[in-house]
């Protein structure tokens, strides 16, 4: 998997994972289309091995496109934003449908600080984050990476 690069899209079953670097270097986007379930989270899980292991930079779960979510998959949503809170690092989550922020939130795995209801929403708070991500997602980019 070359996150760096630019993007990756894997189909499993009925998932489909996006990687691509935030244009600040100050996080990850991690799109999902399809269904996050038993069956799909390795998916996942491969993706987000990669990134998990680096200092710094913030991963953000765009979620527009994502139809279904399993207890499965929320727990492998919880499970990513711990070790990402364990490498200092920061988990976001952006253009959730109303029922899987429904799952979410009735089941109370995301902190409602988390949630930006659209990419503008994001890009403001990410402009806020970019001073302290910033130092530290440079010394993790990979050459050539934007």
């Amino acid at each position: 998997m070359d996150c760096a690069g630019g993007a990756e899209i894997e189909e499993d079953r009925y998932l489909h994972v996006t990687v691509t670097r935030h244009r600040t270097g100050v996080a990850w986007i991690v799109r999902l289309e399809g269904e996050l379930e038993a069956d799909t989270v390795p998916t996942l899980r491969r993706h987000l091995a990669t990134l998990l292991r680096r200092p710094g930079a913030a991963i953000v779960f765009d979620l527009a496109r994502l139809r279904f979510l399993s207890s499965a998959g929320v727990g492998a949503l919880v499970e990513a934003r711990s070790k990402d809170a364990s490498r200092g690092a920061t988990t976001l989550f952006v253009n959730m449908s109303t029922s899987i922020r429904r799952v979410l939130y009735v089941m109370g795995a995301i902190p409602l600080d988390t949630v930006f209801p659209s990419t503008q929403a994001l890009e403001i708070h990410l402009g806020k984050l970019a001073p302290t991500l910033a130092a530290a997602s440079k010394s993790t980019a990979a050459p050539g990476s934007v």
